[in-house]
């Protein structure tokens, strides 16, 4: 029933079987005469015939069966039982009909679907190796090859038995060419295809490892050739970079030796320019110092104008209280000398009257010269006044001039001071500074 097990050697025997699609268990003793002892696992969908295989398995250990059919998806779906068996699948017959025109349903069961995944993870294959797979499942071997393929379990295996026709035999299944071309690729090669009785072809492909090491070799050759040509590639580009790079340092060295020489010649300018700093603030210090004593003079002389100004104010108000005196003085002067020409009038009146009267005259004559006497001091003070007035206004007229010279002085310093700061802030080469000199009348 499994062709291939007819060839395989005693060396050379499967050491793990997954069937899918057992049928009636025909192929279990095939396993069992060939020495296959471990890790074989039987998928039939029908329920009969998978209770048959469950009896015949009973006393072997090593032997799972599994009531199930495998499909794209898992679940529950109706199994088209044919009066032949061995076509019982998932799908619809289309090319089994041309083939076997009596081929007819004869029941529609829902059984348990399994993914091929889910088989997987009931079946153990042997790592020593070699292990071999069976796909019966009419209508499903090229959906559990792809599965296989997609999930890379397809590597687990080095023999592969499918049976298939050589046409699409049910609705989506495909025919023996195809799964061929499906898994050249993968490095299975053909060894065999069997017709069967029931017009379909049993294919058994063993998986070439030597080919595939040969394609990985060359695979490798080529990507080693790629790598050699991109080295090469690399290095001359290294190379090439490498002249730039030496190119370029050559120029940054001639750059770096210029640059050496502006620095050193800056540097000398910077020790000029300190140098010129150091005298420049020298003298800013000095002309500070000397505006200092100025400020303190001008404070000083300050503080005496403004003696002198309150001085004059006291002469003012004094001048203005002796002139009121004097006012009142000249005043009563007047009033005497009124008074003197009254009394002489009466004198004269009384001389004609009363010769008694003379002494009384000459007592009130001495008293008026008393008077003149005294209007004379106070004409004589009043002048005295007016002359010191004249004095202090002419002190305050000098202090005003020599004040409104000090001023002058004191914007000059401050325009050469900004001048100075001016110069100090530009960049550049030092500045001489001409201080013009401070006028020795005005200190």
């Amino acid at each position: 029933m499994i062709p291939i097990l007819d060839r395989f050697a005693k060396s050379d025997v499967a050491r793990s079987v997954l069937h899918i699609g057992a049928g009636h268990g025909d192929a279990l003793d095939a396993y069992v005469e060939n020495g296959v002892d471990a890790f074989i696992t039987l998928v039939e969908p029908n329920p009969e015939l998978a209770a048959n295989l469950t009896r015949k398995a009973s006393h072997l250990a090593n032997v799972t069966v599994i009531p199930a059919a495998v499909g794209r998806q898992a679940g529950r779906a109706p199994l088209n039982i044919y009066n032949f068996s061995e076509l019982s699948s998932l799908r619809v017959a289309t090319g089994a009909l041309e083939l076997l025109p009596g081929l007819q349903v004869v029941d529609t069961p829902k059984v348990d679907v399994l993914s091929f995944a889910d088989v997987l993870k009931l079946h153990r294959t042997n790592e020593s190796s070699p292990n071999l797979l069976v796909l019966d499942a009419p209508g499903e071997e090229a959906a559990l090859l792809e599965a296989a393929i997609a999930s890379g379990a397809i590597g687990r295996f080095q023999h592969l038995t499918v049976y298939c026709g050589q046409g699409p035999l049910f609705e989506g299944a495909a025919s023996a060419p195809a799964i061929v071309e499906m898994l050249e690729p993968l490095f299975f090669d053909l060894h065999d295809a069997v017709p069967d009785t029931l017009g379909r072809v049993c294919l058994h492909f063993r998986s070439n490892a030597a080919r595939a090491a040969r394609q990985a070799l060359e695979a490798e050759q080529d990507a080693l050739r790629a790598r050699l040509a991109q080295a090469d590639d690399l290095a001359a580009r290294h190379a090439e970079t490498a002249e730039k790079r030496r190119l370029r340092n050559e120029e940054l060295k001639a750059a770096l030796g210029e640059r050496e020489k502006e620095l050193q010649a800056r540097a000398a300018e910077a020790a000029e320019k300190r140098e010129a700093a150091d005298r420049l603030g020298a003298r800013v210090e000095e002309l500070e110092r000397r505006l200092d004593e100025r400020e303190k003079a001008w404070q000083a002389r300050g503080v005496e104008a403004a003696a002198h100004i309150a001085r004059i104010e006291e002469l003012t108000a004094e001048l203005a209280r002796r002139d009121a005196e004097v006012a009142g003085l000249a005043e009563t002067a007047e009033k005497r000398r009124a008074r003197i020409e009254d009394l002489k009038a009466s004198l004269a009146a009384r001389d004609e009257t009363s010769s008694g009267e003379t002494g009384k005259l000459a007592a009130q004559t001495a008293q008026i010269d008393d008077l003149n006497g005294q209007l004379k001091e106070a004409q004589h003070q009043s002048s005295a006044a007016k002359k010191r007035l004249a004095e202090v206004e002419h002190e305050l007229s000098s202090a005003n001039v020599q004040r409104t010279l000090y001023e002058r002085e004191l914007i000059k310093l401050e325009a050469q001071m900004d001048l100075i700061r001016d110069l100090m802030a530009l960049p550049g080469k030092a500045h001489t500074v001409n201080v013009l000199p401070v006028n020795a009348d005005n200190d």
